[in-house]
Parts: C-alpha cells; sequence; structure tokens
C-alpha cells in the first residue's frame, strides 16, 4: 500500500523576510544581514541624479578600467550608480557580474566614503578582469576618493 502524499499541504509556509519555515530554520532572506542589502536609499535612481553628477562633480577618479565621478550631497550617506555600457561589456552575464562586484565593494566601504552622490563608469576591457582584480581596483578608486575629499591641512 502506497502512502500518500497531503497536496496541497495543510499549511501555508509564508518565506518573506524574517519568516521561518515549518522546519524551525529560518529563510534565507532571513538571514542576510541589512549592511548586506543595496536599499533605494543608496542608489541613484532618476535620470536627474545621473545628470546632477555629469554636470556638476567635484571629484573625478580615474583607472584603467574605471572611472569614477564624485558630488557632494546632503544626505548623511554615499549613494552608487553604475554605467556599464553594453559597447565595453557586450555579454549581459559579464554586466551582471561586474556590477554585482560593483555594488559589494560600495556596501563594504559604505562607511569610509562620505556624503558623495558617485557614479561608476566602466571602459572598455574590464569584462578580462576576474572578481578579485575588480575588486582590487575598486579598493584604489575608493582610496583616491577619500584622499581627494579630505580638506587639506
Amino acid at each position: 500500500m502506497a502512502s500518500e502524499l497531503a497536496w496541497p499541504p495543510n499549511q501555508a509556509v509564508s518565506f518573506s523576510k524574517g519568516a521561518e519555515r515549518k522546519d524551525g530554520k529560518s529563510s534565507l532572506l532571513s538571514t542576510l544581514m541589512p549592511s548586506e542589502s543595496f536599499s533605494t536609499e543608496y542608489r541613484l535612481r532618476k535620470s536627474a541624479d545621473f545628470e546632477a553628477v555629469f554636470k556638476n562633480t567635484t571629484i573625478r577618479v580615474s583607472g584603467k578600467y574605471l572611472l569614477l565621478l564624485a558630488k557632494k550631497n546632503n544626505l548623511g550617506h554615499p549613494r552608487l550608480g553604475l554605467v556599464v555600457a553594453k559597447k565595453n561589456v557586450p555579454q549581459a552575464v559579464q554586466r551582471n557580474r561586474i556590477k554585482r562586484n560593483l555594488r559589494e565593494s560600495f556596501r563594504s566601504n559604505t562607511d569610509c566614503l562620505a556624503e558623495f552622490d558617485l557614479v561608476l563608469l566602466c571602459r572598455r576591457g574590464i569584462d578580462k578582469l576576474d572578481n578579485s582584480s575588480i575588486r582590487a581596483a575598486l579598493t584604489e578608486l575608493w582610496t583616491q576618493l577619500t584622499c581627494r575629499s579630505e580638506p587639506s591641512r
């Protein structure tokens, strides 16, 4: 005699943020730390925000594969906008990988960055770099930005 599975399940299981599963383990979303998210308050979302940075750039930091434009804001925290052009990085998989690395580096350095609106532009050839090389290039840019943003004594 074959045992019958009870479907649909008697109880609905919610996997929303902070919810626990039926087996007592927390869901993936609830295990994420708040600092690991890239909330909308830390993003440049509107084209007007990007335009403001492009027109009123106060600090420009350049590397071989990345260009960083910065403009002071009065929000109390930095915001990031990414420009990864299809012309420079043709494959969508590579563009997404690069953007993931850029966001991760920004999240880990948010406390070091002052109140800036930042736009990161990717140059041709960045898709040939591995993840650690991209993060190393970004660390160099963040260092240059903090050095240039500090008032001279």
